[in-house]
């Protein structure tokens, strides 16, 4: 399980006090508390850390071949020179929140980085013979700017916005044309997203007053919720497999090695063609993502208590539909945390139905929240951070 410590960096002062300062974060972790107490900034560090743990370790560790059932690993020191922490959170824009005194200490499932004095270390928690038991994650950062791409046409080309921004759009693209133009219920009341092809527009359709729109005309909310909802939905089903059709930035080795690469490591161990086919796949597999981080700014953005319901309650079904999946919020709303309160209520009650019962209460608890939406408490921790510069976990 991932922990964090972040001393003097940016509003954040004192930090965590509990655990040795060591925050714990669990499969859905929600960060609450004022404007300016640094809830982004923490999510932003847990993103760029996780993504460089993920890049230090495709560097570092390249499959080689498989020998009597042990898979084999090429070892070589990764170029960490290029992942300092200071450096890698240009990408974030909060570079600058740095001070003399700012302590960071990211411990992964594989590597730990530290960045104090200055400077940043990397160590690895695993011996370098040993197989590595890392599992790759598919790691999204929402920006809370991602309504500008519902309203905005060819907002790509828009100059100096946020680097997550055009991250997000990429895969906002890719969610909208894995859909092939098919209707998409939204967790919203009764509204469906659709690409309309004749006018090269998504569209948002009223289905109870049957009425469609451009979403660049739609309310706020459904222009903030709609991308969030599209690229997690889209994310969660890719790493299952159920897309085929992956982006130009998305074969599995094209930041670390090409197909002919990958050929010739086969190769280089004298296999036949099917054995060619099978290394090929085990490497594929190997650097194939398989679990997915979703961090997400300000997830009520712009919505009514009930909308955000439908929202975090997408969200968390996303967290269960596949083992090692994770979610990290930031929040301004005590509606979100009555709301995960009632998901993790109601998993405590369901626990305690009998399987194949014809029990009334598990279908009149699927009203108030979803099954595939319930959640165990020991699944969730809520931190808040205080304007004092402090991190204080509220009760479970």
């Amino acid at each position: 399980m991932v922990k964090l410590k972040v001393k003097n960096f940016g509003s954040i002062k004192e930090g965590y006090r509990e655990n040795d300062g060591y925050m714990i974060i669990p499969d859905i972790t929600l960060f609450i508390g004022d404007q300016g107490t640094g809830k982004s900034s923490i999510a932003k560090i847990l993103s760029t850390c996780s993504w460089i743990e993920k890049t230090i370790l495709k560097d570092s560790n390249v499959y080689r071949q498989e020998s009597d059932g042990i898979k084999e690993f090429k070892y070589t020191d990764a170029p960490v020179s290029a992942y300092y922490l200071k450096h890698s959170l240009e990408y974030q824009n909060i570079q600058n929140y740095f001070s003399e005194d700012t302590f960071i200490e990211y411990i992964g499932d594989y590597y730990k980085i530290i960045y104090s004095g200055g400077e940043t270390s990397f160590y690895s928690l695993h011996c370098e013979k040993e197989e590595v038991s890392y599992i790759l994650p598919q790691i999204m950062y929402v920006p809370a700017e991602r309504n500008f791409i519902s309203v905005v046409e060819g907002a790509k080309s828009v100059k100096n916005l946020p680097s997550p921004l055009y991250t997000f759009l990429d895969e906002y693209e890719d969610a909208v044309s894995a859909l092939g133009g098919q209707k998409q219920k939204l967790p919203l009341s009764s509204f469906e997203y659709q690409f309309d092809n004749s006018i090269k527009e998504g569209v948002i359709l009223g289905t109870d007053s049957n009425y469609k729109i451009k979403l660049s005309e739609a309310s706020s909310g459904l222009q903030s919720a709609t991308p969030l909802f599209l690229v997690t939905d889209y994310l969660s089903k890719l790493i299952t497999g159920k897309y085929n059709t992956l982006s130009k930035k998305r074969l599995s080795l094209t930041d670390d090695m090409s197909k002919d690469e990958m050929i010739n490591l086969v190769r280089e161990a004298k296999a036949d063609d099917w054995q060619e086919k099978m290394e090929i796949q085990n490497i594929e597999d190997r650097f194939k993502n398989k679990r997915f981080l979703n961090i997400v700014e300000e997830m009520e953005q712009n919505l009514y208590p009930k909308s955000q319901q439908g929202i975090l309650y997408d969200l968390i079904r996303c967290v269960n539909s596949t083992e090692g999946n994770s979610l990290i919020l930031t929040t301004h709303s005590p509606y979100v945390i009555n709301y995960l309160s009632l998901a993790i209520k109601a998993y405590a009650i369901k626990t305690k139905i009998k399987p194949n019962s014809n029990n009334k209460i598990l279908s009149d608890l699927n009203i108030i929240v979803p099954q595939e939406s319930t959640i165990s408490g020991d699944r969730v921790v809520i931190y808040e951070l205080g304007q004092d510069g402090r991190i204080t976990k509220l009760p479970t």
